[in-house]
């Protein structure tokens, strides 16, 4: 009698097998970064997206790069010839990218690019907008603010930096604002940038800050410095330091981020609000200067000679 169930099973087994096709069988697909062609050898600095679809690139000798459905990327004419370090769209038609002594507006989604003028001759290193009338711009020291889109700004010298060129700068609303900058120099400021308070994390210069929300925010930079504040700037702690040169740091939540670097490819992630990094992808070869996500599934990093990777299924 066993014999006989055994034998039955066996046969059930056999058919059940036949019956489900190699096709049937669909592996799971996994997220990865792979590198997009993007017609320029130019070093790109910073990325941003518009939408799901749409997003630009910037980077030395003036150039500009434009997507339309997050694939394939098109030059656009700047009429610059400075190395672009940042850039910045607050709707789909107007747009902001900054360099050396240059700032650049377009009105009508990067057809065309007018110079004008910040009211300083500095250097300048980062912009972020709140919304289309107020935006700021670091830089050696200075900090620019406008309120009517470019129109005219306004420069607040922060006492004791003035020598440090402050490398990237991120509000979190209208009122609550972060700088950061060259000697683990960390700005604050809680009144729309009207007055800064600051504060020395560190010795090594720090390329990129990042908040989530008003209490949790990150900050990256050499040796792979990256700083976490959990209390709205009031104290940084230092998560961890690594060989390499961070330049831009990215969260798509509360636990899920991303820092990219020098020293090649170098992509780090956390999954746990920063407790521990990995290497995603690390590759001897190009440094990545910028990463923006448009969602959690999809995101972007641009770098040395014309890189461009994308990371999706």
């Amino acid at each position: 009698m066993k014999n006989q169930f055994r034998a039955l099973l066996v046969i059930g087994l056999i058919a059940l097998t036949s019956s489900c096709k190699k096709d049937d069988i669909t592996p799971l697909a996994v997220a990865s970064w792979k590198a997009q062609p993007s017609g320029t050898i130019a070093d790109l600095s910073s990325v941003y997206f518009i939408d799901a679809n749409n997003g630009f690139a910037v980077g030395k000798k003036g150039t500009i790069l434009k997507t339309t459905n997050g694939a394939s990327w098109t030059s656009l004419p700047s009429g610059t010839t400075a190395n672009l370090e940042s850039v910045y769209f607050t709707d789909a038609n107007n747009g902001y990218a900054v360099a050396d002594f240059t700032l650049l507006k377009t009105t009508n989604a990067g057809a065309t690019w007018n110079i004008s003028t910040s009211g300083t001759q500095i250097r300048l290193k980062s912009v972020y907008f709140i919304d289309a009338n107020n935006g700021y711009i670091v830089g050696d020291g200075t900090i620019l603010k406008t309120t009517n889109a470019g129109s005219t700004w306004t420069s607040t010298t922060v006492v004791g930096v003035e020598n440090l060129w402050l490398q990237s700068v991120y509000f979190i609303d209208s009122n609550n604002g972060y700088a950061v900058g060259n000697e683990g120099t960390i700005l604050k400021t809680i009144n729309a940038g009207a007055t800064w308070t600051s504060q020395v994390v560190g010795v090594n210069a720090l390329r990129s800050v990042y908040f989530i929300d008003a209490n949790n925010g990150y900050a990256v930079g050499n040796e792979g410095t990256i700083l976490k504040t959990t209390n709205a700037g009031a104290t940084w702690t230092t998560q961890t330091i690594q060989r390499y040169n961070l330049q831009s740091v990215y969260f798509t939540d509360i636990n899920n981020g991303y820092a990219v670097g020098d020293y090649g490819t170098t992509i780090l992630k956390t999954t746990d609000a920063g407790t521990n990094w990995t290497v995603q992808q690390f590759q001897i070869g190009d440094g990545l200067k910028s990463v923006y996500f448009k969602d959690s599934n999809n995101g972007y990093a641009v770098g040395v000679h014309g890189t461009i990777l994308k990371y999706g299924f």
